[in-house]
């Protein structure tokens, strides 16, 4: 019965335009805004999909670096998802648009970069190598020239299989913490002098 006065009660402010929304749907509502899935969501804030879920079914709370990543990723200030005031959309920043890249997935995806490459190189060195069987060892030199081959396409098929993890880091424009640009541009440098 409680419930169901409580379900009433909430109605009648949310048709008075008083309602209060709760923190699991200030993230939906931003999340859908930004037409961004939950598992988008989710790999931005390296958690899982039912995290996000749980979270927008107000069923628990992002620790205090996700909320801050959060504010950042939907560009609203934490005083909008974190206050009970009856606030709108109007308070979001609007100083930077971008998609926000952190620490976490900026070295995911030279990670994935660099990982994607050295299978390139390995394919390619497979390939040129085996001829160097076929030439030395005759019969067996085929045979092994075919088992390089098997190799490199394993390589490239386990290129596409990892498939575009990070495809709108390459569309969008990038917004970065000033601590995770300057490491991203020393790093930069570091490989620029060897």
């Amino acid at each position: 019965m409680l419930v169901v006065l409580i379900q009433c009660f909430l109605y009648i402010l949310d048709i008075e335009g008083v309602r209060v929304m709760t923190f699991g749907e200030k993230i939906r509502r931003c999340r859908k805004e930004m037409n961004i899935s939950q598992e988008e969501l989710a790999f931005q804030l390296q958690v899982s999909r039912q995290a996000i879920s749980k979270w927008e079914n107000d069923q628990g709370y992002p620790e205090t670096d996700k909320i801050i990543k959060l504010s950042k990723v939907y560009n609203v200030t934490l005083d909008y998802l974190l206050s009970d005031l009856a606030t709108t959309n109007k308070d979001i920043v609007d100083d930077e648009k971008g998609f926000y890249v952190n620490q976490e997935m900026a070295s995911g995806f030279l990670l994935h970069e660099t990982l994607k490459y050295k299978k390139i190189a390995w394919s390619i060195s497979l390939l040129l190598g085996g001829i160097a069987f076929v030439f030395l060892f005759q019969e067996v030199g085929v045979v092994l020239y075919v088992i390089t081959i098997i190799a490199a396409i394993a390589f490239v098929v386990s290129i596409f299989l990892s498939g575009k993890p990070y495809t709108r880091l390459r569309s969008e424009l990038l917004i970065f913490d000033s601590t995770v640009k300057n490491e991203l541009i020393d790093l930069y440098n570091d490989k620029k002098k060897t």
